[in-house]
């Protein structure tokens, strides 16, 4: 007998693993049919509505089958029924299980409007429909409601990167629920990355971690790029002004210079006149005095001796004046160069100093969002801007965290002062040294103010010095900090506890 396979039946609920599958082909083969548990069809269109497994297999090895028919009103209750059905027979995993729910809420709220709903449910909210489900199955509606976000989730990577559906749900590709929905949030082309990395990563966590290093790096490299072409341009700018500058004043100190000989020139004519004209004069006088014309050549030659010498010392004069400002001259066009080479220092310094932070603030835009950031927030709330990140571990992903950071490997040998972020959580040291330096740096009065990430151990020495000398402690009981520490030293103990008690209990350790 052949019987009609349609695909929506068939693929609506997840297909059996291989190890299943040969088990129930060996089940077949070796015990027949098991007439208790005929094929079901819907009556009056001769489809299967379970029982696709067992059909192939009989059809492959040519087994005899019985089949049941049932009746149903519409396509809509057929898949109501097949979902429940699967549900109350077979035991699958969780992620199974949950898919199977999700698969139902979703056909429950017609929410990709295939199915034909009758009118009561059609008048069901989402929030109906999930308390109904959830009535149903002993599970609360947000329970139901987050199943569905799991199939959508798996249907959506399965549309995307062509793996099976199983894969995800039989631990294939390993990975938690929540990191599966968390996959499905990203973009098509990173999720088929993440899934084409997974093979070598072994798991969806992992082959996440390693495309967004990927993709950090790629983000760094283009950004120092930019920087490089940014740098390279404000140098051929810099070059260009500087060019035109001393151009500028090359012109201007030949300028100054030929005004310069031009007014000694002229000064120098009109001494020389002057001089020449009292000589002239004092010579008149002298031959008007003159007895006799041995007396005026004698006053003659005097005369022109006289007029000799003058004329000498006014051309030393002149000499040593040009000379004096000639050196005044060099001197000015030094200083004027001087002048440029420190505004060009000036300059270049301002133009890194702007390039740096605008990197840096893309560098931190472009950073991922870590599970830290919270942690990160608050601090900065409490303590404002902070100076250092005291222990720097390359592992860790978040950035931006303090204005210098010094590394693991040589933090211990740095000062410590001013406003501190110190996570010792997966240091390679023992966490008693970073204590020990960080608490003689807040009693020396060097460090003003410390957010400390430390392990929750309570019975270490370093964690009684805490309990004397830290103002409070908040012990976080989710995310990435459970089962560890929040130290506070400083002075604004009631906003770290109002800002930190969110994340877990805490005390006041000294007020």
């Amino acid at each position: 007998m052949d019987l009609t396979i349609d695909p929506e039946f068939r693929d609506l609920i997840p297909p059996l693993t291989e190890e299943e599958y040969r088990g129930l082909e060996e089940s077949l083969l070796n015990d027949g049919f098991d007439k208790t548990m005929p094929i079901i069809l819907w009556k009056g269109h001769n489809v299967i509505v379970d029982g696709h497994n067992r059909y192939g297999i009989c059809q492959k090895n040519n087994i005899e089958f019985e089949t049941v028919e049932r009746e149903f009103e519409s396509r809509y209750e057929v898949i109501r029924w097949m979902l429940d059905i699967q549900l109350n027979r077979r035991s699958p995993n969780k992620k199974k299980r949950t898919y199977v729910i999700g698969r139902r809420y979703l056909v429950e709220k017609n929410e990709n409007g295939v199915y034909d709903h009758s009118e009561k449910v059609r008048q069901n909210d989402a929030a109906r429909t999930s308390k109904v489900i959830g009535d149903q199955l002993s599970l609360g509606s947000r329970t139901v409601e987050r199943a569905a976000e799991f199939t959508s989730a798996v249907d959506r990577i399965v549309k995307i990167t062509g793996i099976k559906v199983n894969d995800l749900l039989d631990d294939t590709i390993q990975g938690t629920m929540d990191e599966i929905r968390d996959l499905s949030k990203l973009e098509d082309g990173k999720i088929q990355r993440i899934i084409d990395a997974t093979p070598e990563y072994k798991s969806i966590k992992s082959a996440t971690t390693h495309v967004e290093n990927e993709d950090y790096n790629e983000t760094l490299r283009e950004l120092n790029e930019l920087q490089k072409k940014k740098n390279e341009a404000i140098r051929l700018n810099r070059d260009e002004e500087e060019a035109k500058e001393r151009e500028r004043i090359k012109k201007e100190h030949e300028e100054r210079v030929k005004l310069e000989n031009e007014r000694l020139e002229k000064e120098r004519e009109e001494r020389e006149k002057a001089k020449l004209a009292e000589i002239e004069r004092q010579k008149q006088l002298a031959e008007q005095k003159a007895k006799d014309d041995t007396d005026r050549e004698r006053i003659r030659k005097q005369n022109e001796e006289l007029e000799r010498i003058e004329l000498e010392k006014m051309e030393e004069n002149f000499k040593r004046l040009r000379e004096l400002k000639q050196k005044k001259l060099e001197e000015q066009k030094k200083a004027d160069e001087e002048r440029v080479k420190r505004e060009r220092i000036e300059k270049e310094k301002a133009d890194r100093e702007a390039v740096e932070k605008e990197t840096q603030k893309a560098r931190i835009a472009a950073t991922q969002p870590t599970p830290y950031d919270p942690y990160i927030k608050s601090a900065k709330v409490i303590m404002g801007e902070i100076d250092i990140n005291a222990c720097f571990v390359p592992d860790k992903k978040y950035t931006g965290v303090a204005n210098e950071s010094y590394d693991d490997e040589k933090t211990l040998d740095k000062n410590w002062a001013g406003k501190i972020w110190l996570d010792i959580m997966i240091t390679k040291k023992d966490s008693k040294c970073y204590i020990e330096k960080l608490v003689r740096g807040y009693l020396d009065g060097a460090i003003t103010e410390a957010f400390v990430i430390a392990r929750n151990d309570t019975g270490a020495e370093w964690f009684k010095l805490v309990s004397q000398k830290a103002k409070a402690v908040v012990f976080p009981l989710n995310g990435d900090l459970r089962n560890h520490a929040i130290i506070y030293f400083g002075n604004n103990t009631e906003t770290f506890m109002k800002e930190c008690i969110k994340y877990g209990w805490g005390t006041v350790l000294n007020n």
